[in-house]
Order: C-alpha cells, then sequence, then structure tokens
C-alpha cells in the first residue's frame, strides 16, 4: 500500500477483521507493505489490536461517550431487520462489515468534502451501498438522529 503511514495501518488494522487475520496469519503479500513499514507491524502486540478492535465495534454499536448512542440504539428498525434476517448473533457481524468500510473511514478519518458529518451518516451510507435495507426506513431514522442533533446544538 504505497504511501501508507503507521497509522494508516493501524487504523485498517483495528477496523477491518480480515486485515488484522492476515497480519495475525503473518501473511506478507496480503497485508501488501513496503518492508520497512512491514517488519514495524509485524512486531505490533496482535492481542491489544484485537482489544482495540472490539472496543471499536461495541462503542459503534451500543454507544459511547464520544460517538453518542450507537448505532443499534439509532437505527432499531434497521438492525431489527438485519438480526432477524440474518440471525441475531449477526448484528456485530454488520458492525464488523462497517467499520470495514469506506464510509466509516471517511467519517473516521475525516477524508473529503463529503465525508459523513456524523457516524449514523455514514453507516446509512454504508447501508445504501450494501443495498439489501429499506430506503426510507434507513432515512427515516437517520432523519430522526440528524433532529437530534441539530437540537443538541441550540
Amino acid at each position: 500500500m504505497a504511501g501508507w503511514t503507521l497509522d494508516d495501518v493501524l487504523f485498517r488494522l483495528v477496523h477491518d477483521r480480515t486485515y488484522r487475520e492476515h497480519l495475525l496469519h503473518r501473511d506478507r503479500a496480503a497485508l501488501a507493505l513496503p518492508e520497512p513499514l512491514l517488519a514495524e507491524v509485524l512486531r505490533l502486540d496482535t492481542l491489544e489490536l484485537g482489544r482495540q478492535a472490539r472496543r471499536a465495534l461495541v462503542a459503534v454499536r451500543d454507544g459511547s461517550e464520544i460517538l453518542g448512542p450507537g448505532i443499534a440504539a439509532a437505527f432499531p428498525q434497521t438492525t431489527a431487520r438485519w438480526a432477524r434476517a440474518m440471525g441475531d448473533g449477526q448484528l456485530l457481524e454488520l458492525m464488523e462489515l462497517f467499520l470495514a468500510s469506506r464510509p466509516y473511514a471517511d467519517w473516521a478519518r475525516s477524508r473529503g468534502p463529503d465525508a459523513p458529518q456524523l457516524v449514523e451518516e455514514a453507516f446509512a451510507r454504508f447501508c445504501v451501498q450494501l443495498g439489501c435495507f429499506d430506503p426510507a426506513c434507513l432515512q427515516a431514522e437517520l432523519a430522526a438522529v440528524q433532529d437530534g442533533e441539530r437540537l443538541a446544538a441550540k
């Protein structure tokens, strides 16, 4: 990954389970890093990366002081439909997919003028990209979050 910094790689390792698994299996080709950076990454504490990944996933799903109420609370109908369709335990899988997505990275790294301002906006964009969610339901839930943000800002 030409031009990547250690911060870029750490972000991806914490938020992308598949990429983290490449590190756990020491799959140098799949990590696709130049040698000096690869050597640094191979020395990372993979247990700590796993703990950080879990913290990030739980914070996005359940909320935190910084993120607010969390995706499960902000999108109750959307996440309930996913759980019914995919199985109750699969909400974590949805959150893992979201954390590895471009909309989440754009939000977290605030890249570009069109980057989502709220994590909930990033989640809605992610769901639209997946194409398996009810757009009207997503829009209504997102609008409720945005209305709450506007009220809080007053």
